[in-house]
């Protein structure tokens, strides 16, 4: 058997093991021979990788290196710029500044693609996990627009972009049983796991790629807190760089406001508020306030149910991120309200 893409893979290929979700329920048996609206199923539940048969199986698995080349060529195919960039506008309250923006992711995936050692661990990033990636990628974007709040120069956005998106690059390193655990891991799997920062900033140091020392010390500290609280090195206050507390606090965000299989998710005003208490804690209060002012809670388009039951669309945004402006999806009238105003009604969550 060997690991392919779901994008890569044929019609007609017979799967060699079930496809579960995240919760271990199974979405496919084995067996099953795959057809266009099977494939579509798989990628709607956010399964990126399978297992089909060979002509000549003898039940192997190919090893997880064998297939990065197929994981370069996924990427590379991938519409990044654009990905990046919708993620940036969906998360971002402003656009005033998205020419620099659109420049600079541009610029950013350039330079990923055209660093061959580079690619070739994020694309092993990308066949450790779904949400390993996509996690990289909601980071990347988020911390964009927090940089742009803050005024940053193009090159520092540059090197900001870059380091948020290989943050997470040293997880390539550590054992993938505890990297896919969906479950909440123990405190001997939380050891391993946090040497991924160490084990990134090693990575990226020795490539030959001339990687900007600045991105190296992302991957290093984006688990520092300004209190020194975090980790690997317990760093307080200055002592981490400001670029590392930017991707930290959208790393955190990204990562609360997920769903996995031992905790819910946290809802974008939980979050939001948990920060607001973070200042000079977790985060500089710098950092922490332009996160607030920059990032939208409830983005354009999304469906939300609110405090009186009523189901909406967000339709804009307003002066407070916890309070935009929906339409009730089932009003004739097509008014709208703009909840700002409404002091005793608020979003209490999405719907799909």
């Amino acid at each position: 058997m060997r690991r392919v893409f779901i994008d890569l893979a044929n019609e007609g290929d017979t799967l060699a093991m079930p496809v579960k979700d995240s919760n271990g329920n199974i979405l496919l048996a084995e067996g099953t021979k795959l057809r266009k609206a099977t494939k579509d199923k798989l990628s709607k539940h956010g399964v990126r990788t399978i297992y089909v048969t060979t002509g000549e199986d003898l039940g192997l698995i190919q090893p997880l290196e064998g297939n990065r080349d197929e994981a370069i060529k996924a990427i590379s195919r991938q519409p990044l710029k654009d990905i990046l960039l919708q993620k940036a506008n969906t998360f971002s309250k402003s656009n005033t500044r998205s020419v620099i923006l659109n420049e600079v992711i541009e610029e950013i995936v350039s330079f990923m693609l055209n660093k061959t050692s580079l690619l070739v661990h994020f694309a092993h990033l990308r066949l450790i996990d779904n949400y390993t990636y996509e996690h990289s990628l909601d980071v990347c974007a988020l911390s964009l627009v927090v940089g742009e709040k803050l005024r940053l120069t193009r090159t520092t956005l540059f090197n900001l972009g870059l380091g948020a998106l290989i943050h997470d690059i040293g997880k390539t390193k550590v054992s993938l049983q505890i990297s896919r655990n969906p479950g909440k891991l123990s405190d001997e799997e939380f050891a391993q796991i946090k040497k991924h920062p160490s084990l990134g900033f090693v990575i990226l140091k020795e490539l030959e790629d001339n990687i900007p020392l600045v991105c190296c010390q992302i991957a290093l500290q984006h688990h520092e807190r300004f209190s020194g609280s975090g980790y690997p090195r317990g760093l307080k206050e200055n002592k981490t760089h400001k670029l590392s507390y930017v991707v930290g606090i959208c790393d955190m965000y990204t990562a609360i406001t997920s769903h996995r299989s031992y905790r819910k998710a946290f809802s974008p005003k939980e979050a939001m508020e948990l920060f607001m208490g973070t200042c000079n804690s977790l985060f500089p209060t710098e950092i922490v306030k332009a996160f607030l002012d920059a990032v939208v809670a409830y983005p354009n388009g999304s469906k939300v149910k609110l405090s009186n039951g009523v189901l909406a669309k967000v339709v804009k945004q307003d002066t407070l991120s916890l309070k935009p402006i929906v339409k009730p999806i089932n009003s004739q009238q097509g008014y709208e309200i703009r909840l700002a105003n409404a002091e005793t009604l608020d979003i209490v969550g999405f719907y799909e």
